[in-house]
């Protein structure tokens, strides 16, 4: 097991441990480690979170909570190493939101 695989499994348990669920963060935290293992990478930097949290190109409402992820990952490790990078905030925008459709009422007629 990798050293970033054995602090992430320990950062899931310390999210657990708070009450999280954290389902989908774990899913997609895994992913990202998948990603630095076959970079050989064994640190994490701003630039190795950004390629990583854009890959799917066509998924771009994803992006930033990717990002996001990593980042509470990052600052999780830089507790640990000095050497791991926090990625900024406000790198990659949050999609914007679509407005609620708007509903029709019936009016009445005024005689």
């Amino acid at each position: 097991m990798s050293t970033l695989r054995s602090a992430l499994s320990d950062y899931i348990s310390m999210r657990r441990g708070l009450g999280y669920k954290f389902i989908q963060p774990e899913q997609r935290l895994g992913r990202f480690i998948a990603f630095m293992e076959q970079r050989r990478a064994r640190v994490v930097t701003g630039e190795l979170a950004l390629e990583w949290a854009m890959q799917p190109t066509d998924r771009r409402a994803t992006w930033s909570l990717r990002l996001s992820d990593v980042r509470g990952f990052a600052h999780y490790l830089r507790n640990i190493d000095l050497r791991h990078e926090v990625p900024a905030s406000g790198t990659l925008p949050f999609p914007v939101r679509r407005k609620p459709p708007r509903i029709p009422t019936r009016r009445l007629a005024v005689c």
